[in-house]
């Protein structure tokens, strides 16, 4: 019960820090950059889906994985236990052919779970570099915009002032 109370208030705890977090982040580039900012809350609708179903899949996969696992385990310890009946009944070749199907089983929801979240870990980047590639086009506008030299000053802009040492 202690433990659950604990996974809870955590929980708790984390939700409400995170969505301070988004809160502040979403006024922070507001302020920074407004056209940017209403992308982004156009684009959160679409990523939360996508990560939605995907989330739901990696769930569903380790689930699986983890139930085979499970019975991979629980069949390995009945045959051990039972070792003599199967010797007996001369089964050996039944309890190594089921062992193995279970074990190909979990590993094949294991890799399915493991692509899912390499699947995610790759459309967070895609979706960050893109945001990425949008800034730095917004912030070279303004750039243009306001007259502000790309890299360095020119010898236009640039205000030379002399030093005297006496």
């Amino acid at each position: 019960m202690v433990r659950i109370q604990t996974a809870l208030g955590r929980a708790v705890a984390d939700t409400f820090s995170n969505l301070l977090s988004a809160v502040g982040c979403l006024m922070a580039s507001f302020g920074l950059d407004a056209p940017l900012a209403l992308f982004m809350l156009c684009i959160l609708p679409v990523i939360g889906i996508v990560v939605g179903i995907v989330s739901c899949h990696i769930r569903r996969s380790s689930g699986m994985a983890l139930m085979e696992f499970a019975s991979v385990g629980a069949f390995a310890s009945e045959v051990l236990t039972g070792i003599h009946t199967i010797a007996s009944l001369r089964a050996e070749l039944w309890a190594v052919e089921r062992y193995t199907t279970h074990v190909a089983d979990a590993q094949k929801f294991s890799v399915q779970s493991q692509i899912y979240s390499k699947l995610a870990s790759g459309l967070v980047g895609v979706l960050h570099s893109s945001l990425g590639h949008i800034r730095h086009h917004n912030v070279q506008s303004l750039k243009r915009r306001f007259r502000i030299p790309s890299h360095g000053t020119s010898e236009k802009t640039a205000v030379h002032t002399k030093v005297e040492l006496t």
